[in-house]
């Protein structure tokens, strides 16, 4: 089945618009997915994840972008009253008709991969797919040879973009098994600032695939905050990927946050490049029904004195399954660093389930590191404090947990994003109308 998957997927290149630059990498990208192939359960990376409901599917990249109800769906998928520079991709090509790029500060550019892509050149090309990318597994060697748009981001040195840059993605089709291949390039300058929000969106009712790679890189000095926000339909499926360099003294503060799709997978790769940089990562996945969520992590301190601090919370609830592994590697020469991981899962049923392996790789001896991850119910005695204070059982289970999922969201630098999450956790609880009226 890989090896027909394989087949299927890349013959949809035969319509992606070529770039005699690209040319290169994605024949490399052919040739790592042809003897590669995707990712089974027999790689320790994907053991508890098994990918073949969407290989088994004859996914097709859909270039329309269907005319009616669009407008609905990206009111929904939109973050509310949040003023930005907003992108939108359809079925993973961009419309300029549904985004928003008016009065872009000087020194900043800010659009879409397949406009860029010629008069950028020499900026793109610099960074695009630097590292081999594609040889990280076959979904992002897939993503590499199927190259045609996405967003791209670059901020020159000492600029401080005056609002968040919103990226929109969504999946929608009148018929079933459609695909979107996007790749988003982030570069922010030395001692440049810059918010950058990802939102993928598509309806409970189409079954469809999201593929996406970002690449970010920060110079020395650079600031990102980088907010990735999984809100796929209970049909939907998503592979993700984003790439991580910085460079001394840079700081990148991520947020991952996984409420959506039949079948979640994001990975998150960050290389401390530089001494001094520092990275604080938050997270947080909920599933319900039969839901499927996993969340894979690698932090490299490649520089001394260099910090990490990273944090996740799962709740799944149902028959829903969770999947979080975070693994932190100390280089020999990185004296000083400081790294520390934790991940914290609630479980609302029997039936729910999850698997986390928090891993430490030092090799340098001058550290300070600590992991460590829970697995665990309600508390009894918080349940008992709110029941003694006549709040019904239901109730009080669900401002608990809704507690537990505010940790990670409190975090968040934007209100407009914190009312969207809450909103939407809110939503997944039992009386769910009730529980507004004590969060209000």
């Amino acid at each position: 089945m890989t090896s027909a998957s394989v087949e299927h997927f890349l013959s949809q290149g035969t319509a992606v618009s070529s770039h005699s630059w690209l040319q290169g990498h994605r024949d490399a990208a052919n040739r790592s997915l042809t003897n590669s192939g995707f990712p089974t359960r027999k790689m320790e990376d994907w053991k508890y994840t098994d990918v073949s409901s969407i290989l088994e599917k004859n996914y097709t990249f859909n270039k329309s972008i269907p005319p009616e109800g669009i407008d609905s769906i990206l009111s929904s998928a939109r973050i509310a009253e949040l003023e930005c520079h907003d992108l939108v991709f359809i079925n993973g090509i961009f419309s300029r008709s549904h985004s928003n790029l008016d009065a872009l500060p000087e020194d900043v550019v800010i659009g879409s991969l397949s406009e860029l892509i010629t008069s950028h050149h020499d900026r793109i090309s610099h960074f695009l797919n630097r590292e081999n990318r594609h040889e990280k597994n076959g979904f992002v060697a897939l993503n590499t040879s199927l190259i045609e748009d996405g967003a791209v981001v670059i901020i020159d040195n000492n600029v401080a973009l005056d609002k968040p840059v919103n990226l929109v993605f969504v999946s929608t089709s009148d018929t079933d098994e459609v695909a979107q291949n996007i790749r988003n390039l982030i570069v922010v300058g030395t001692h440049a600032r810059a918010d950058v929000i990802e939102t993928y969106y598509g309806p409970d009712s189409t079954n469809y695939f999201t593929n996406t790679v970002t690449e970010a890189y920060l110079e020395d000095g650079a600031g990102l905050n980088h907010y990735k926000l999984t809100e796929e339909g209970l049909d939907g499926y998503h592979v993700g990927n984003f790439f991580v360099e910085q460079k001394q003294n840079s700081s990148l503060n991520a947020y991952q946050v996984s409420i959506g799709g039949k079948l979640a997978r994001s990975d998150l790769d960050i290389n401390l490049a530089g001494p001094n940089a520092e990275a604080t990562i938050y997270g947080l996945y909920m599933g319900e029904g039969k839901q499927h969520i996993d969340h894979h992590t690698t932090v490299n301190h490649s520089s001394p004195n260099t910090r990490s601090n990273e944090t996740y919370r799962g709740v799944l609830g149902d028959k829903a399954r969770g999947v979080f592994n975070g693994k932190i590697i100390v280089a020999k020469d990185a004296q000083k660093t400081e790294a520390h991981l934790s991940n914290a899962n609630l479980l609302l049923s029997s039936e729910a389930e999850v698997d986390t392996k928090p891993e430490l790789e030092i090799y340098a001896d001058d550290v300070k590191c600590s992991h460590g991850a829970t697995i665990g119910r309600l508390d009894d005695t918080m349940l008992f404090y709110l029941r003694s204070r006549a709040i019904d059982e239901e109730i009080a289970r669900s401002l608990l947990t809704f507690a537990f999922a505010e940790d990670v969201i409190d975090k968040i630098h934007y209100p407009q994003i914190i009312n969207r999450l809450q909103k939407k956790v809110i939503g997944k609880l039992p009386d769910s109308s009730l529980i507004k009226d004590f969060v209000s």
